[in-house]
């Protein structure tokens, strides 16, 4: 399918795209009412449909139009959620086995610093984090932490080659341009410096995810395994490894869920009966093979050259 003149994937800057699927606006809009109670039909003025395009030469998927990426407003509504700001998770655990002690890092995107905080107190890292969100800066500072409210193109304008490791978790599928973002902390590396990157891998159970998360104006690009590989084609980076999550005991009623309505082909009767007769089961269910099962992020793990 030819695309428009001048449309282009923001990973590569070239058109050698293609079309997958139109989403209505207000399928999406309803969603967020229905689960969230957010108001996002602000970020659709004038859009009957938001457009999902793969990039060829990648295999990174993106939302267009570009501006219906999510602001600080809509955040900090989905803030007021538990689930969604975790302190510690799955990649943490991981980057913090990779990272080596007295490392000088950087964290894109570092909430109130948990992750910062532990690689300073327990690992002798010199940590720095950047957050836009202002309350969990706030938050942050209170703790001692180093937090600057500043995107990552901005940091690195007087940051260059100074950092060991960047970490990136749960943010580049925010973010509309990704190409700079990724430019930007590649440049705040030393040569030889790790890029740590983890997003959702949308190869595992997510892709059959019918909610509100999985589109704008909270996620602008699906990552998966060959998107991410894809990057040391793009940029001075190498790659070094690409890790997968086994699924997370904090995913397991999310996972029976996703399945079970495929299952029942999306019947909201079902879905309510299995989520009071299955849904309190899910441990007893996945607890003997959850590792077996790929969960939910993605993690890779990159050099500059």
């Amino acid at each position: 399918m030819k695309t428009k003149p001048g449309l282009y994937s923001p990973l590569t800057g070239k058109n050698n795209i293609k079309l997958i699927k139109e989403i209505k606006t207000s399928a999406i809009i309803s969603a967020y009412r229905k689960s969230a109670k957010i108001d996002v039909s602000s970020y659709f003025h004038k859009l009957n449909t938001i457009k999902l395009y793969e990039c060829q030469d990648t295999r990174f998927c993106f939302y267009y139009p570009l501006t219906t990426a999510g602001n600080d407003s809509f955040y900090k509504q989905l803030q007021k959620f538990p689930w969604y700001y975790m302190r510690w998770k799955w990649e943490h655990d991981t980057a913090k086995n990779i990272i080596k002690p007295g490392e000088k890092i950087l964290e894109i995107g570092c909430a109130t610093g948990t992750f910062i905080e532990q690689m300073s107190n327990k690992h002798k890292c010199a940590c720095t984090g950047l957050e836009l969100n202002k309350t969990a800066v706030n938050m942050g500072k209170q703790k001692g932490l180093k937090i600057l409210s500043q995107t990552i193109q901005e940091h690195s304008k007087m940051a260059k080659n100074i950092y060991d490791s960047v970490c990136a978790f749960q943010v580049i599928e925010h973010i509309p341009e990704v190409k700079e973002f990724l430019i930007s902390s590649i440049e705040s590396l030393k040569v030889g410096g790790r890029l740590v990157l983890s997003v959702p891998n949308n190869d595992s159970f997510i892709k059959y995810d019918p909610s509100f998360l999985n589109v704008p104006p909270h996620h602008m690009g699906l990552w998966n395994h060959k998107s991410l590989e894809s990057l040391e084609k793009i940029f001075p980076l190498r790659l070094k490894t690409i890790l997968l999550e086994p699924l997370q005991q904090y995913h397991y009623r999310s996972y029976l869920n996703i399945r079970f309505r495929k299952i029942f082909f999306g019947s909201d009767l079902l879905m309510k009966i299995f989520n009071r007769i299955v849904g309190p089961l899910s441990s007893l269910i996945l607890n003997p093979f959850h590792n077996k099962i790929t969960g939910h992020t993605i993690l890779a793990v990159y050099e500059k050259k």
